[in-house]
């Protein structure tokens, strides 16, 4: 869509890491006139983007639940500590996916946001209403796939294909640094 820009912020935390995996978001501008790559390393706060955002497209981050608590939709396309807890919109296939791309979403209940906050915070499993919650130090998540693909690998695609091909809107291109 003309009026779209995506702003992909790498995690902080791949640094120093070289697999190719993420080393291929980096190429996205060379592909699109209305994506911006936002490297690990850069100075960007991720909440002054989260402030500035429509929307927030996440592959498990804890910018994704902190996003949903400060009001603003979230995709998300990887399995999480919170993919359980619908705060999220997940979508089941690939229409689905372009649909919440696409549309206006309405926001979602963020109370079991809070509580998973609250959660982090404490640092230790415990039940809340009907939400259980056991802290573990490691859960290996597989992507999501559908029909063999990572959700990853179609949104590129998908991205390749038909939202992100506008040559138009450079003036969306302004990249808060730092917090209001």
């Amino acid at each position: 869509q003309q009026n779209t820009w995506l702003y992909v912020r790498v995690h902080p935390a791949l640094i120093e890491v070289n697999f190719k995996y993420h080393l291929r978001l980096y190429e996205l501008e060379r592909y699109f006139d209305n994506v911006t790559v936002i490297p690990a390393d850069d100075e960007i706060s991720s909440y002054a983007l989260l402030d500035q955002a429509e929307k927030v497209i996440v592959f498990g981050s804890t910018i994704g639940v902190e996003s949903v608590f400060w009001d603003k939709p979230v995709i998300l396309l990887a399995g999480s500590y919170y993919y359980h807890l619908n705060i999220c919109y997940i979508p089941q296939n690939v229409e689905q996916l372009k649909y919440y791309l696409e549309a206006v979403l309405p926001l979602k209940d963020k109370t079991n946001a809070i509580k998973y906050g609250y959660y982090t915070l404490t640092e230790k499993g415990f039940e809340l209403d009907n939400l259980k919650l056991t802290r573990i130090r490691w859960l290996p998540f597989k992507p999501l796939k559908i029909n063999k693909e990572s959700y990853f690998n179609l949104f590129l695609r998908f991205l390749f294909m038909r939202i992100f091909s506008s040559k138009e809107n450079k003036s969306l291109r302004v990249i808060p640094k730092l917090e209001d």
